[in-house]
């Protein structure tokens, strides 16, 4: 009472008491803000804080804060000038309040790396790539943030076998501390690396790319920009950058011909020699379709506003798409022959001296499959046509590929959908419409006891949840009407 304001409470002021309700008025005013507000004052008087002495605390750690906001901001500074970037971008390069932070939009090298920055807690050099090593600097940092491990719910990472190995990664070591945390694998990163293993799944593939690869470091392009190992959209813009004007008619046609050096003549004869191969060709066009399906998909999972109703349509369309195109093999075969057709009768390329586009396969010596006793299978591959071997062992190859992944991936995806709290309002009116298999999945995953029951507690929880997120809303629609 006499740390309590006046005029503030019944209790400072002296009330009637009332037996009956007696604890529930002792409970009202626990719960109260001048009751939370006299502990605290009393408290700061009990540990000796006057105001003189948190006023002077608190401008100390105002001071500290402020050297260290410099000392980041002088440091993202230093880092754009030794790598030779600008400070501002092309548009929308400045934040005029806090609020254009938030944006999507791209607001130049400074102001973007300020923002990446904020949302660190951490950023440590490890001097060691293993698992355990991680862990240990995972676990120094946030004990130094007076955060307890086992309060970890969840960690996502890449398919780095030092952070998602089962055994030996840096996710088995938080398990251990935190067994109820979930693992998930970063899924644009997944669908990343799948089209990355299809780039590599067969002969045809790699040729076509490590061509492409040699194609831009003879123009002098910069590889890492065009060509990544992992972001295989790239691969799709290079290919684009190939075909696109190739395939575009020119009325400005130029004829004219340069000196140039008999090594760099040689290089240039060789990579036409490969580009104009039907070979590649028809390769090119199988990765111009499956990027037309892919890229949009894996831009969409890396952006920030990401729902997962949108998700799962778009990975269903995708599925659906790539399942089409593994049979439209001769749709393929035919842009690929029109092209041909196109180019070799355009005047730019008549003009060009021993050069001429493949217009089929070349015949070439396959060898003799060896047959076991007892073996009555008539398949030697010599017998077959150049176009159906490269169909079976090249194209279908490809979507095979594709199609065992996304079915692999397609039920995370599904799942996912459930917990979306755009459709808890749903949920809770029709409790039908969720799939008990997801629950089944989560259990499995989770090493819970049934699945049922995690869906009754998730029934619970949007209830909860609903009625949470209504009063919150009346509030907010209540102040701004007053």
């Amino acid at each position: 009472m006499a740390f309590t304001r006046p005029n503030t409470t019944p209790f400072s002021e002296g009330v009637e008491i009332n037996l009956k309700y007696l604890y529930r008025q002792l409970e009202k005013h626990e719960n109260s803000i001048p009751h939370d507000n006299a502990c605290k004052a009393y408290f700061n008087i009990s540990s000796g804080q006057t105001i003189t002495n948190s006023l002077s605390s608190h401008r100390q750690k105002m001071v500290e804060l402020n050297r260290e906001i410099m000392t980041r901001i002088v440091d993202i500074s230093l880092l754009i000038a030794k790598q030779g970037l600008a400070f501002r971008g092309k548009r929308n390069e400045a934040a005029y309040s806090m609020s254009d932070l938030t944006s999507n939009l791209n607001q130049g090298n400074f102001l973007e790396i300020v923002k990446l920055v904020a949302k660190m807690l951490a950023l440590v050099e490890s001097k060691s790539g293993t698992g355990k090593a991680l862990y240990n600097i995972v676990e120094e940092e946030l004990e130094s943030l007076n955060i307890p491990l086992t309060n970890l719910i969840g960690e996502s990472f890449d398919g780095a076998a030092s952070m998602s190995g089962c055994y030996n990664g840096l996710q088995a070591h938080l398990k251990k501390i935190a067994p109820e945390s979930i693992f998930t694998h970063c899924h644009a990163h997944v669908l990343n690396l799948i089209v990355s293993d299809v780039t590599s799944c067969c002969s045809s593939a790699p040729d076509l790319f490590n061509l492409l690869q040699k194609t831009a470091v003879f123009f002098l392009i910069l590889i890492k920009e065009l060509l990544g190992t992992t972001r295989w959209n790239s691969k799709d813009a290079a290919l684009k950058s190939i075909f696109g004007p190739w395939s575009e008619s020119s009325k400005n046609e130029n004829s004219d011909r340069y000196d140039i050096d008999s090594s760099t003549a040689s290089d240039a004869r060789f990579l036409l020699q490969k580009w104009t191969s039907f070979e590649t060709i028809i390769t090119s066009f199988i990765f111009l379709e499956i990027f037309h399906y892919t890229t949009a998909v894996s831009k969409y999972l890396q952006s920030k506003e990401l729902d997962f109703i949108t998700v799962i349509n778009l990975i269903k369309t995708l599925l659906s798409d790539i399942r089409k195109g593994s049979s439209n093999y001769d749709r393929v075969k035919e842009k690929a022959i029109n092209f041909v057709s196109i180019k070799n009768n355009c005047d730019k390329i008549k003009k060009l001296e021993n050069i001429f586009i493949e217009e089929t396969f070349i015949n070439k010596r396959r060898p003799k499959i060896k047959k076991m006793p007892g073996e009555k299978a008539l398949d030697d591959v010599r017998n077959i046509s150049p176009h159906d071997y490269f169909k079976v062992n090249t194209h279908r190859r490809i979507y095979d590929v594709l199609i065992n992944v996304f079915e692999k991936n397609e039920k995370i995806y599904e799942v996912l959908g459930t917990f979306n709290t755009q459709r808890f309002i749903e949920f809770a009116k029709s409790p039908h419409l969720i799939n008990d298999d997801n629950f089944k999945y989560v259990a499995f995953k989770s090493n819970a006891e049934s699945g049922i029951a995690l869906k009754e507690e998730f029934l619970q929880f949007i209830s909860y949840f609903n009625q949470t997120f209504n009063k919150i809303a009346h509030k907010s629609n209540t102040k701004s009407q007053s």
